[in-house]
């Protein structure tokens, strides 16, 4: 009794104790004097080490703490349930910005681990499409599927529903419509499957899958549909207070509805709420939803002769890209750049940005289809 007491004199008489948080609620030890008694633990009791591990992993799990539980499960070398952790919560680490937290822990995994595992593959192949690693996404789905059978009775609805979203990421990298739509239908079959209580927690899964699937009709030309499923997704962002996920949904819904007729001010407005709704957030430098509003707002703006935001914007989105991001966005960036120096008078550098368009065009799928706006601005300039 009276641990708080005790902590918070421990760390106000600098005894190797330091607090984590404003409201000193969490401690741990000055990491010297940490890493000094777990020398003396590997010294005097090795075989404890693992053991610790694994109540801590369990700790962390049992509290919400998922990341910290997989370290802890991984850390023991409990590589099976450091993947069962791991596979139950990356989907919502990607959808909270956390790409790079899911990325250090695969790579912590051993390299073989995989082979064995088609929870684990499955994520493998959802890394590596944020990582532009395309073959190795396909290898990963095509492991994931012909080890299905493995996967425990309890965990294969969701293991399905896992692959279904995979296929409809990797189609929305490429703007590959038909595909999309076909994952989108094993999505929306997967998730009639889940039990009913499970249902509330797919909702951030359900705003994924309906971005992704209007991002590709907007591409392919599908306007209306776009328009259609990019609305619910934000609705349902908004509802379910997803802010990260509401970015996406409002950049590309704002050149939906421009291209779905309506005026150009309404377009404007959602995509400066996006921006804007990114800076709240520090997610401007975002390679997945940021650099689309900034993308995008600078892509607008250039028709409005606001060159040097314009500019501002794209130097955003190229630096978000520069980390990771899709091929869609960078076309995006590229054809900004052309309309923005033809703009500007500088038709070299135009047709230099049209000419790395057409360099990117074979990376996607024969439906999409490119603003002919551009297409005009590039018979100009030439």
């Amino acid at each position: 009794s009276g641990s708080e007491r005790i902590l918070h004199g421990l760390e106000e008489a600098n005894a190797f104790v330091t607090s984590l948080d404003p409201a000193r609620s969490w401690f741990r030890y000055h990491r010297l004097f940490a890493d000094l008694l777990r020398l003396e633990l590997r010294r005097t009791d090795p075989a404890s080490i693992n053991p610790m591990h694994r109540k801590a992993a369990a700790w962390y799990a049992g509290h919400g703490h998922q990341v910290e539980a997989i370290r802890h499960a991984q850390a023991a070398e409990d590589w099976r349930h450091a993947s069962r952790l791991l596979t139950d919560s990356y989907i919502s680490l990607f959808l909270d910005g956390r790409r790079a937290t899911v990325s250090g822990l695969l790579a912590d995994f051993p390299p073989e681990a995989a082979t064995t595992d088609p929870e684990l593959a499955i994520a493998l192949a959802g890394a590596g499409l944020f990582d532009r690693r395309p073959e190795e996404v396909t290898s990963y789905i095509d492991l994931a599927e012909r080890e299905a059978g493995t996967v425990p009775d309890e965990r294969r609805s969701l293991f399905q529903l896992r692959v279904a979203y995979t296929k409809l990421w990797q189609a929305g990298r490429r703007g590959d419509l038909s595909e999309a739509r076909e994952a989108m239908r094993a999505v929306e079959e997967a998730v009639a499957a889940q039990a009913a209580d499970r249902l509330p927690q797919l909702a951030e899964h359900q705003v994924a899958a309906l971005t992704t699937v209007g991002v590709v009709e907007l591409w392919t030309g599908e306007v209306a549909d776009a328009v259609r499923h990019l609305e619910e997704a934000r609705e349902l962002a908004r509802r379910i207070e997803r802010p990260y996920q509401e970015i996406g949904a409002l950049a590309h819904l704002g050149v939906a509805v421009r291209m779905n007729g309506e005026t150009f001010a309404n377009g404007l407005r959602l995509l400066e709420q996006a921006v804007a709704l990114a800076e709240a957030h520090g997610w401007a430098d975002d390679p997945i939803e940021g650099a689309p509003a900034l993308a995008f707002l600078g892509s607008e703006v250039v028709w409005l002769g606001r060159f040097e935001e314009a500019e501002l914007r794209l130097e955003g989105a190229e630096r978000a890209l520069a980390k990771e991001g899709a091929h869609l966005t960078e076309l995006v960036v590229r054809y900004a750049w052309g309309m923005l120096r033809f703009g500007q008078g500088r038709l070299e550098d135009a047709l230099a940005a049209f000419r790395q368009t057409e360099r990117m065009m074979p990376l996607l799928s024969e439906d999409v289809i490119i603003d002919p706006r551009g297409r005009i601005v590039q018979v100009w300039a030439r």
